[in-house]
């Protein structure tokens, strides 16, 4: 099972793709989170053959939740 990781920013999201058998991940890209997100991913996706999405958990280095996280 290939995976898409995703650490999801207001202004840039990092991806990462995991191999065929979802146990090592290397990093994809870092893109603008603008309008034309949805598409990229759909093509990340479609390409990769991604059948899995991990989302990061949006925390400042104290712990807590930042607002991204809502």
């Amino acid at each position: 099972m290939r995976y898409l990781g995703i650490d999801y920013g207001k202004i840039y999201i990092g991806l990462a793709t995991s191999d065929e058998g979802g146990n090592i991940a290397s990093p994809h890209s870092v893109v603008k989170n603008d309008n034309k997100i949805i598409d990229y991913l759909s093509t990340v996706i479609k390409e990769k053959d991604i059948q899995m999405i991990v989302l990061g958990e949006s925390i400042y280095s104290s712990g807590q939740a930042n607002p991204i996280m809502k």
